[in-house]
């Protein structure tokens, strides 16, 4: 059976959770919440740990503070793991990356329609933490680009 580790408030419109496999859930080392819209689980695996953060971006019409806030949190608790251990940012990061690549190496070609703002922000954090935006990396299926 597997774990489920969430984290919100029945006041507000945002949360998030992680889903752990059981077969995984001896490797847990540790498990952290630090608001409503980022947590992060620690798995250990043969000689490195991996640090996933399960993530939720303010939406677009969040103000620059609130995306700002977001982003300087998990920003602050990135930046203080090993460079050893392997971080996975995962979730939604509400932002449109789009389809060109123009210049950004953390996009892999396969966006889709056209970045905004909040998309650019997106590349940039990655850009600078040397992570890859995975979603742009396939090719799909016109049908499963987008979700809202």
């Amino acid at each position: 059976m597997a774990t489920l580790n969430v984290s919100g408030s029945p006041v507000t419109t945002s949360g998030d959770g992680i889903t752990v496999s059981a077969r995984f859930r001896v490797s847990i080392v540790s498990v952290e919440g630090f608001d409503d819209r980022l947590r992060k689980i620690v798995v250990a695996a043969e000689e490195r740990l991996f640090h996933f953060f399960s993530a939720y971006a303010p939406q677009t019409g969040f103000s620059d503070q609130a995306k700002d806030e977001f982003r300087n949190l998990l920003d602050e608790k990135a930046a203080k793991l090993p460079l050893k251990d392997v971080i996975i940012v995962a979730g939604d990061l509400n932002g449109h990356v789009g389809a060109a690549k123009d210049g950004y190496s953390c996009h892999g070609g396969f966006g889709y329609g056209s970045r905004n703002p909040d998309g650019e922000r997106t590349l940039e954090y990655a850009e600078s933490h040397s992570l890859t935006t995975v979603n742009t990396v396939f090719r799909k299926r016109d049908s499963h680009h987008i979700s809202y």
